[in-house]
Protein backbone atom coordinates (compact mmCIF):
# COMPACT_ATOMS: atom_id res chain seq x y z
CA UNK A 1 0.00 0.00 0.00
CA UNK A 2 1.11 3.63 -0.79
CA UNK A 3 2.50 5.71 2.11
CA UNK A 4 2.73 9.66 1.97
CA UNK A 5 6.17 11.24 2.17
CA UNK A 6 7.22 14.73 2.45
CA UNK A 7 10.53 15.83 1.25
CA UNK A 8 11.98 19.16 3.23
CA UNK A 9 14.56 21.61 1.79
CA UNK A 10 17.20 21.43 5.57
CA UNK A 11 20.59 23.19 6.10
CA UNK A 12 21.67 24.20 9.84
CA UNK A 13 19.16 27.23 10.03
CA UNK A 14 16.28 26.99 7.64
CA UNK A 15 13.55 24.55 7.16
CA UNK A 16 11.60 24.77 3.45
CA UNK A 17 8.80 22.40 4.78
CA UNK A 18 6.88 20.28 2.01
CA UNK A 19 3.52 20.19 3.39
CA UNK A 20 2.07 18.32 0.53
CA UNK A 21 3.92 15.09 0.42
CA UNK A 22 3.38 12.49 -2.26
CA UNK A 23 2.44 9.18 -2.38
CA UNK A 24 5.22 6.29 -2.35
CA UNK A 25 4.78 2.12 -2.73
CA UNK A 26 7.72 1.76 -0.27
CA UNK A 27 11.13 3.77 0.57
CA UNK A 28 13.26 2.40 -2.29
CA UNK A 29 10.30 4.43 -4.44
CA UNK A 30 10.45 7.59 -2.20
CA UNK A 31 14.12 7.38 -2.41
CA UNK A 32 14.11 7.36 -6.77
CA UNK A 33 11.49 10.93 -6.17
CA UNK A 34 14.06 12.15 -4.07
CA UNK A 35 16.45 12.03 -6.34
CA UNK A 36 14.36 13.09 -9.02
CA UNK A 37 13.70 16.50 -6.75
CA UNK A 38 17.21 17.26 -6.65
CA UNK A 39 17.85 16.86 -10.08
CA UNK A 40 15.04 19.16 -10.86
CA UNK A 41 15.64 21.51 -8.09
CA UNK A 42 19.57 22.12 -9.07
CA UNK A 43 18.70 22.30 -12.75
CA UNK A 44 15.95 25.15 -11.45
CA UNK A 45 18.60 26.71 -9.28
CA UNK A 46 21.75 26.51 -11.87
CA UNK A 47 20.21 30.34 -13.46
CA UNK A 48 20.38 31.82 -9.67
CA UNK A 49 23.50 32.67 -7.92
CA UNK A 50 22.41 31.10 -4.24
CA UNK A 51 24.87 28.52 -2.81
CA UNK A 52 23.24 25.13 -1.67
CA UNK A 53 26.23 22.97 -0.60
CA UNK A 54 24.74 23.08 3.25
CA UNK A 55 20.97 21.67 2.33
CA UNK A 56 19.74 18.84 2.27
CA UNK A 57 16.24 16.95 1.16
CA UNK A 58 14.91 15.45 4.32
CA UNK A 59 12.14 13.06 3.34
CA UNK A 60 9.74 12.20 6.23
CA UNK A 61 6.78 9.78 6.51
CA UNK A 62 3.45 10.42 7.65
CA UNK A 63 4.73 9.99 11.27
CA UNK A 64 7.29 12.80 10.71
CA UNK A 65 9.67 10.23 11.01
CA UNK A 66 12.75 10.88 9.27
CA UNK A 67 13.17 7.84 6.17
CA UNK A 68 16.50 9.47 4.54
CA UNK A 69 18.48 12.41 3.89
CA UNK A 70 19.81 13.31 0.91
CA UNK A 71 22.59 16.06 -0.02
CA UNK A 72 21.84 18.56 -2.52
CA UNK A 73 25.14 18.69 -3.89
CA UNK A 74 27.16 15.13 -3.21
CA UNK A 75 26.21 11.97 -3.79
CA UNK A 76 25.32 9.32 -1.28
CA UNK A 77 22.34 9.54 1.23
CA UNK A 78 21.93 8.40 4.74
CA UNK A 79 18.54 6.12 5.26
CA UNK A 80 17.26 5.88 8.67
CA UNK A 81 15.44 2.19 10.09
CA UNK A 82 11.71 3.04 11.30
Amino acid sequence: MAARFYFHLVNGHHVIQDDLGALANDLADAHRAAAEVIEEFKSEQARHDRDWHDWELVVTDDSARFALILPLTRRGCRFFMR
